[in-house]
């Protein structure tokens, strides 16, 4: 009878699963590896904890992902090179509408008051960039007076208010606004009176929403006009609601404006020449609150939250 393969093998006697000799030395290697994977993980973590003390705060959104630069920005204080911007429209004896867009005449010489008698000294757009690109001297402390649009108020309020202590200021105007709100010849005198005349286009449209051709329509056409009527020098420009996005930042570059304002919030500086941050003056803010936002002290908002929408500016 054929013996079964499987049992056609040499007799081995079987291994002692329990010898005392073998389990010792498995257990010592299983302490062994226990150790090392304790030790490691300790490392790990130490590391971990170490990157996370020494790693820097997630920056913000870039602008360059919205079309609306409405944020507020992270301010580094005693920078020498930050200037502020504050930003203005309506100056009238009381105020009609929404706190974004109006102060009083009380408030804007209590502002004014304010500026002097702390130091500050009002200087052009014109005058900031010369000092961030050719080392030209500012005043000590200095700060930029901007006013949106062009509106009879700021020739008849705010003007005469300037022209009294000496400040010099910037009038950000829409062309359209020429015959309508302020006369060549109002503006003339504002710009005789120390005024920087800056171009805000022709129509105050979202220029993120026209055609490349309009665009540039827009910047060329506004600044050829104002230098035209006004017979002054149109070097720098503000972006109309604050809305821009990398194309419209690229043709008013392409222009030829030296510089352009937004309505982030915040201290302007060289490094963003063309997305300059600015600070708005609220009506009816507190003095303590306007003499804070010099700094660029964070306000605990967005420079158009507060107001409403977005409308107007």
């Amino acid at each position: 009878m054929p013996v079964p393969p499987q049992l056609d093998t040499p007799h081995r006697p079987r291994r002692q699963l329990l010898d005392p000799h073998r389990k010792n030395g498995a257990l010592r290697l299983a302490v062994l590896a226990l150790v090392v994977t304790l030790i490691a993980v300790a490392l790990i973590a130490a590391s971990l904890r170490a990157m996370t003390r020494g790693s820097p705060r997630a920056p913000g959104r870039s602008r360059g992902t919205s079309r609306r630069s409405v944020a507020a920005r992270p301010v580094r204080h005693g920078d020498p090179q930050a200037v502020p911007i504050l930003m203005y429209h309506h100056v009238a004896p009381t105020r009609r509408g929404s706190a974004l867009l109006w102060v009083t005449r009380a408030q804007f010489a209590r502002e004014l008051a304010y500026l002097r008698g702390h130091g500050y000294h009002a200087v052009t757009m014109h005058q900031v960039y010369e000092r961030w690109t050719q080392g030209t001297a500012l005043p000590a402390r200095p700060v930029v007076l901007s006013f949106d649009d062009g509106y009879l108020d700021q020739y008849r309020y705010a003007a005469p208010l300037l022209r009294r202590s000496g400040d010099a200021a910037v009038l950000n105007l829409i062309v359209h606004n020429l015959g309508r709100a302020l006369t060549i010849a109002m503006v003339s005198r504002m710009a005789a009176w120390g005024w920087e005349i800056d171009s805000h286009t022709i129509t105050h449209r979202d220029m993120t929403r026209l055609s490349p051709a309009t665009v540039a329509y827009e910047l060329k056409g506004s600044r050829d006009l104002l230098q035209r009527y006004c017979h002054v020098p149109v070097e720098f420009f503000c972006y109309p609601g604050g809305t821009y996005d990398a194309a419209v930042e690229a043709a008013v570059r392409h222009a030829g404006y030296l510089a352009a304002t937004s309505v982030w919030y915040g201290l302007a500086r060289p490094s963003e020449l063309f997305a300059l941050p600015r600070i708005v003056v609220f009506g009816g803010e507190p003095l303590k609150v306007f003499a804070e936002s010099l700094g660029g002290s964070a306000r605990g908002e967005t420079a158009i939250d507060r107001a409403t929408g977005n409308a107007g500016r």
